[in-house]
């Protein structure tokens, strides 16, 4: 009987352990996620989408481009937990937004109305970036953290243009989190 209780003891121990050390189950396809040609605005040039993304997990993906003289950068990385997600989404929060002399302070401006109703995270704030204006946004949707960035000037991307293609995420985001369920 003892021996019998040890092995279904180490049994649960063992399916505990792989499923909290296991890959993410997601149905979505990594670089669905990521913005596609049709989510900037035209003329954009877009670069092919990178994956995985070194500092993110091995289910990961993000993309580069350029709009006028606008950089724009998004990554989704998927986490093998919500947890995990979260941990990163805290981390990310501190260190994206932190103010030095090259970088910030990191302001919400009021022309940005957006603010993501699905994610369970989310902070947007723009700030200047040397002699550059940047917006960054990191959320969390369940177990994916989202990290996106664009230069705002009158030579670029202006903040329709951004807030379109923060809704663009989101609606992304969405179609696969709904997917899952």
């Amino acid at each position: 009987m003892k021996k019998l209780i040890l092995l279904l003891i180490i049994t649960f121990h063992f399916i505990l352990v792989s499923c909290t050390n296991s890959q993410p189950t997601s149905e979505c396809q990594i670089n669905e996620l990521i913005l596609d040609k049709s989510d900037f605005p035209s003329g954009t040039v877009v670069d092919d989408i990178s994956s995985p993304i070194d500092e993110y997990p091995s289910e990961s993906a993000g993309r580069t481009a350029g709009y006028g003289k606008s950089l724009i950068y998004h990554v989704v990385g998927n986490y093998s937990s919500i947890r995990q997600a979260k941990l990163k989404y805290s981390n990310e929060d501190k260190y994206k937004f932190e103010s030095d002399k090259y970088r910030g302070p990191w302001v919400t401006p009021e022309e940005i109305t957006y603010e993501s109703p699905i994610a369970d995270q989310y902070h947007i704030a723009c700030g200047p970036v040397q002699t550059e204006y940047q917006c960054r946004m990191i959320a969390r949707y369940e177990e994916y953290y989202v990290f996106f960035f664009a230069y705002v000037s009158e030579d670029g991307l202006n903040f329709n243009h951004l807030q379109e293609m923060l809704k663009s995420i989101d609606k992304k985001m969405e179609a696969c989190l709904q997917g899952n369920n």
